[in-house]
């Protein structure tokens, strides 16, 4: 099951880490073989009956950074961008050349991205940082 698993996730990464970054997918295949496989298929059976949130968006009010792979085909680009539109205080980065774990795909320019937003964020402020 874990084989099948890992096969299922391993195509959500990008083109180019598929190609160029094949310590990003080992790293991902080794947490998966140290998880429970029942964990994971709960966790799938979870997100598919999660309630439907999108109509509170507009009450988020603390800045929020909305971070998405560019070739992500799990939660694409698109509906980051609906993300951003709802919530007047986010801010959205998408990331080059990945997919859906671009936190493995690029860790050092995701830790950037976090930390340039954690960075420019003040207790009480509200307002959107950096272009859209």
């Amino acid at each position: 099951m874990v084989a099948e698993t890992f096969e299922f996730t391993k195509r959500a990464f990008s083109p180019f880490s598929l190609e160029h970054n094949p310590a990003a997918i080992e790293a991902l295949r080794q947490e998966h073989l140290r998880n429970n496989p029942r964990n994971y298929l709960e966790m799938l059976e979870a997100n598919e009956h999660r309630p439907a949130i999108g109509d509170r968006l507009g009450e988020i009010r603390c800045p929020t950074l909305i971070v998405v792979g560019e070739h992500d085909a799990r939660t694409p680009v698109a509906m980051s961008e609906d993300l951003n539109k709802a919530i007047t205080t986010s801010f959205l980065k998408i990331v080059p050349n990945c997919g859906h774990f671009y936190s493995y795909e690029q860790p050092e320019r995701v830790c950037e991205v976090m930390t340039t937003f954690l960075e420019a964020f003040g207790a009480g402020r509200t307002e959107r940082v950096g272009a859209r």
